[in-house]
């Protein structure tokens, strides 16, 4: 009997912590239409997705939104859908290419009517989405997603240290060499300029490498590279930003010692981050998330102001930044890499469809899109306010007003590969699948890395061509 009383009990406590979890409203609930929101459990946390809810739900009383935080969403959504069994009505996954799957498939509910509502800036949805999204979240002329935010990466710094000594944010690379040098210099050797988490994450080295390589070719180049129309978009004498931003690895974060902290090639995240809150390092290449990861670690560091600028373009000996002949831009604006970080879609299958697209336009409008980025300092791909001064984000530390800036002041680069090569996996950035970061950090000539790497594209693209037939 104690067992059973005790099962009884465990179950009812875990009851009650789901509904706590996912906004369960108990007997207010009844009689009202319910909208299940799965997304995943990270790095921003519950509070954006608590806070739109709640304000969907002033709007929409007869709704009540559920929200479903799965740390597992992007491995176990496949099964989900393919059953057509308990399913969320509206899901947030990371992967494109599973989408197109799942799409084609027949398990993902078209949402054109949703890109033609009609936002209150007067736009529809289609047109208030930014770069090239509509283009992505669309397949075979259908629209079946929208993107829950972009991903911008660069330098995340010690804003405090650079207020402190008066350090300047560099805009290329001849002048983050320079201040490398002063930091070393002001500090007597104390303070490292760079970190990075060598031990973890492949360093983040590939958010120096790819903005790098994106701010090199600009936008024409890096449509030529990511058509993959034959094996030529590795060969390194067409596409030099690979080059370079190798060189660049290879100069500012593999020379330990001299401008990285020594020990940075075995540390984790966490630990080469709080070395940087902790003022030990000036700068680590890290992204939008950071301050959110770290935000236990920055309570006890009040004091403590963080920034993050893009990861600075290549410059010659004096100071010329350096492009692809190919290289394009709009507004003279940097080139950086911007990636959707989840995309928001509605399985054919699920219980409230209508009430989901409700739901999607709502999180379109610009007002949600101002609550998500003071929240996760996230940027949506939306045309919305983006002004660091705006008082709508007045609340907002000195770290998320430096996103806004990146967002505003550059010009965010999105891949949209369509070549089936890439859209299944069979190739990606590197043709081989792998990265020579390590390879070059042990000393690996970088012309004979890349021609190795041409060399194995050529080789194999029929292979990868009989690979998607």
């Amino acid at each position: 009997m104690k067992k059973c009383m005790k099962k009884l009990i465990c179950a009812f406590l875990s009851a009650l912590i789901v509904c706590a979890m996912a906004g369960c409203g108990g007997d207010s609930d009844a009689g009202k239409r319910i909208v299940k929101w799965e997304v995943l459990r990270a790095g921003f946390g519950t509070a954006p997705y608590e806070a739109l809810a709640k304000e969907f739900m002033k709007q929409h009383k007869e709704i009540t939104v559920k929200i479903v935080f799965n740390p597992t969403i992007n491995e176990t959504t496949s099964a989900k859908l393919e059953a057509g069994q308990n399913l969320s009505d509206v899901y947030s996954c990371n992967n494109i290419a599973s989408i197109r799957r799942w799409a084609l498939k027949g398990w993902l509910e078209p949402i054109d009517d949703v890109y033609a509502y009609q936002l209150a800036s007067g736009k529809t949805i289609k047109d208030s989405l930014t770069g090239n999204a509509a283009a992505i979240c669309s397949y075979k002329n259908v629209a079946y997603t929208i993107p829950e935010y972009t991903s911008l990466t660069g330098f995340v710094y010690n804003k405090s240290l650079f207020d402190k000594y008066g350090w300047k944010v560099p805009t290329n690379t001849f002048e983050l060499n320079n201040l490398c040098k002063k930091i070393l210099k002001d500090t007597n050797d104390k303070v490292s300029p760079i970190v990075y988490c060598g031990g973890a994450a492949d360093g983040y080295l590939y958010f120096g490498a790819e903005n790098w390589v994106y701010s090199y070719e600009g936008i024409a180049g890096l449509d030529e590279f990511y058509s993959y129309k034959n094996s030529d978009v590795f060969n390194p004498a067409n596409f030099k930003g690979k080059s370079y931003a190798l060189q660049n690895l290879k100069k500012f974060l593999f020379d330990e010692g001299r401008y990285t902290m020594v020990g940075s090639s075995g540390m984790n995240h966490i630990v080469a981050q709080s070395k940087l809150i902790n003022g030990e390092a000036a700068m680590m290449l890290n992204g939008s998330w950071f301050e959110n990861e770290m935000a236990d670690v920055l309570k006890e560091k009040k004091d403590v102001q963080l920034g993050m600028f893009p990861v600075p373009e290549t410059a010659d000996s004096t100071g010329k930044v350096l492009h692809s002949a190919k290289y394009s831009t709009e507004g003279n604006k940097q080139v950086i890499q911007a990636d959707y970080g989840s995309y928001y879609f509605i399985p054919t299958k699920a219980q409230h469809k209508e009430d989901a697209k409700l739901f999607l336009e709502f999180l379109s409008e610009q007002s949600s899109c101002e609550t998500y980025t003071k929240l996760t300092n996230a940027i949506r791909p939306f045309d919305y306010e983006l002004d660091s001064s705006s008082e709508v984000y007045a609340d907002m530390t000195a770290f998320g007003k430096s996103i806004l800036d990146m967002a505003k002041n550059n010009y965010l680069y999105t891949a949209n590969p369509t070549s089936e090569i890439a859209t299944k996996g069979v190739v990606g950035f590197w043709a081989n699948g792998g990265t020579p970061y390590v390879k070059v950090r042990d000393g690996g000539n970088i012309s004979t890395l890349l021609s190795e790497e041409y060399e194995y594209a050529k080789s194999n693209w029929n292979k990868f061509l009989n690979q998607v037939k």
